[in-house]
């Protein structure tokens, strides 16, 4: 399993690969632009197919991408919403009047 994690590194370096047991993590500096994430993250798989560096299966590696980029969009979202609690208030009346559709459709004799 790789995981994804951020650490200030020192200058120079992007990213570092570290063999934790059964699992590999992926440490990358905190604030790289799409380019240098990619420049990063291809030259650890480079490192680690020439031995130098841990293991990184493209297979596990997409996952740990997908749910890295996951994760980051959720706590950007749940920032956003503790600046600004409005911004949370569109998508809850949707969710809200949906699930009141859903309940009415389901309960007979209630008809819409």
């Amino acid at each position: 399993m790789i995981r994804i994690r951020y650490l200030d590194l020192s200058a120079g370096l992007h990213g570092k690969a570290v063999a934790a047991g059964r699992s590999t993590i992926v440490y990358l500096r905190p604030g790289l632009t799409g380019r240098q994430r990619s420049a990063a993250l291809r030259r650890l798989r480079q490192e680690a197919r020439v031995g130098c560096g841990a293991r990184l299966p493209g297979g596990q590696l997409a996952v740990a991408i997908a749910a890295d980029w996951a994760r980051t969009s959720t706590t950007r979202a749940l920032a956003v919403v503790r600046l600004h609690p409005a911004a949370a208030l569109v998508p809850s009346l949707l969710l809200g009047a949906t699930a009141g559709l859903l309940l009415m459709a389901a309960t007979p004799g209630a008809g819409i």
